[in-house]
């Protein structure tokens, strides 16, 4: 489980009154504990734009199918939180493999996007690969 936050804010003025910052946790619950074999993952956050905040949320499920492959699906939703952002909203969902190693990931996936009252996208490829240093 992990928490972020930080705002700052103005208020009483014409112009603009409200908070810019973001807010959000993240929680993963694995089926085995011991190897974690299969997780879920539940995530949300808000960004606040004063009357133009918005809130991303989140859920996955990943299972680790050997040694170095996992098998991924996700389904994401963008929902607006004032009048200003009222037609930004959609749902991202998908499918990836993931090969990692002790210090290094690659992600390869096909994601489909949809908005209220719109045709959903076509399949959006998907690739992201991080290193991270472990001593």
């Amino acid at each position: 489980v992990a928490a972020i936050g930080s705002a700052s804010g103005i208020l009483g003025f014409e112009e603009f009154s409200g908070f810019l910052g973001r807010a959000g946790a993240v929680a993963t619950f694995c089926a085995d504990a011991r190897e974690c074999r299969l997780s879920f993952s539940l995530g949300s956050d808000v960004a606040l734009a004063g009357p133009a905040s918005v809130l991303f949320s989140g859920a996955g499920v990943s299972y680790r199918a050997g040694r170095i492959v996992s098998l991924i699906a996700e389904l994401d939703t963008l929902l607006p939180l004032g009048a200003p952002v009222g037609e930004a909203n959609g749902v991202l969902g998908g499918v990836a493999v993931r090969l990692s190693g002790r210090a290094w990931g690659v992600d390869l996936g096909l994601f489909k996007a949809g908005k209220a009252g719109a045709e959903p996208s076509e399949l959006l490829p998907f690739l992201a690969a991080s290193y991270r240093f472990v001593p």
